[in-house]
């Protein structure tokens, strides 16, 4: 449904406006995630990595085609050892290995305007 698609987009953080979570680390290789276009979870997950601005492989996948995912089921999220095709278990494992940056705006305005 568009209004969901469009309000996961529009709230995704910016750094900005204080809070923002990056890859604490840049992995060995990126993960890779098999997913359907019209599948909810696959949607889900995706906005994830976005939010998270991870760097992912995607392999379409497409019910009866030539390229299913390991699992047979979409999303499907293959990362190392990891392996999972819960969309709940996915978002989780990345915000895992992501680490919470904090940005303050009026840290650096007052260290401007004691130095000026």
């Amino acid at each position: 449904d568009v209004p969901s698609l469009v309000a996961s987009s529009a709230l995704r953080p910016l750094p900005r406006h204080g809070l923002m979570l990056a890859p604490a680390s840049a992995p060995a290789s990126p993960p890779t995630l098999h997913q359907h276009e019209g599948c909810e979870g696959s949607r889900r997950v995706r906005e994830a990595l976005s939010c998270l601005q991870m760097e992912y492989t995607l392999v379409p996948c497409v019910q009866g085609g030539s390229r299913p995912s390991p699992s047979g089921a979409t999303p499907h999220l293959v990362d190392g050892d990891f392996e999972s095709s819960e969309a709940d278990e996915i978002v989780a494992h990345c915000e895992c290995l992501c680490v919470c940056l904090w940005v303050c705006v009026f840290e650096c305005l007052c260290v401007c305007l004691s130095v000026c």
